[in-house]
């Protein structure tokens, strides 16, 4: 059975979540959409070394991995998070991003050739080794014997799939807006509506189980889409949605102040 809003009506305690604000959510959501940010576990919202998050706390939620030009492990412009160290993959599929070997000629030379100027300027600055799409070198959990070449980090805002919607839902309510995804899942997040019953409506939280969320907004095509954050190798994307492929519903109504 679908839970009712309006079951809450008689709540005063706590102040209602306006249209404007559920506007204002997803006007976040797609201005992030387009600013290209990019995902790394443990991502509040910052980019590296620069403490911009609306959460508060951790604040510096990513910088910048500490520089590394051996021939063998090669890190540089890829953001690093506080959440066990995770490497960003800089947008890695998206960008047409390639797996380098380590003995790969173009990639020895270009280290050779960084190695020669790296007491002189700021990784930050590193000329890209790809000039076409401003990639960056990383070292991947999974890939054996072989790097990635990825966007570079620099000025890039991340984030993981759950602090992704809790950044716009902060921004839409002004306050610091801390739920994980279980917390969600359970109706914990303020007054929420939660069954895959309920209508839909513009900034409603979709999630997969307690493993995965995004945010849904209705296209200029009139049909319903989401916005999430669901892996290193694509940043944050925007694609159609199903609800076969959600379990759960939540819509924040009443807020704590």
């Amino acid at each position: 059975m679908a839970i009712s809003i309006d079951a809450y009506a008689t709540e005063v305690t706590m102040p209602i979540m306006s249209s404007a604000q559920r506007s204002l959510v997803v006007t976040t959501a797609r201005s992030l959409l387009l600013e290209g940010c990019h995902f790394v576990n443990g991502g509040r919202g910052d980019n590296p070394g620069n403490a911009d998050t609306p959460l508060d706390k951790p604040k510096d939620s990513v910088t910048l991995a500490a520089l590394n030009l051996s021939g063998t492990a090669p890190v540089f412009q890829a953001a690093k998070s506080w959440r066990g160290g995770a490497i960003c993959k800089g947008r890695f599929k998206r960008v047409g991003g390639r797996e380098l070997s380590t003995s790969a000629p173009d990639l020895q030379k270009y280290l050779k050739t960084m190695r020669g100027i790296a007491g002189a300027i700021q990784q930050e600055v590193f000329p890209p080794m790809d000039t076409d799409l401003k990639r960056h070198i990383l070292t991947p959990p999974t890939v054996d014997g072989e790097i990635l070449l990825g966007e570079s980090c620099v000025g890039r805002r991340h984030f993981d799939c759950i602090d992704f919607v809790n950044y716009c839902y902060s921004v839409a309510l002004g306050k610091r807006w801390q739920f994980d995804l279980p917390q969600y899942s359970k109706g914990l997040a303020g007054k929420t509506a939660k069954t895959t019953k309920v209508n839909l409506r513009e900034g409603n939280i979709v999630l997969r189980g307690t493993g995965h969320s995004a945010i849904c907004h209705k296209g200029t095509d009139g049909k319903w889409k989401v916005i999430e954050a669901p892996g290193g190798e694509d940043g944050l994307i925007e694609s159609a949605f199903h609800a076969g492929d959600w379990t759960t519903r939540v819509r924040v109504s009443f807020y704590q102040t």
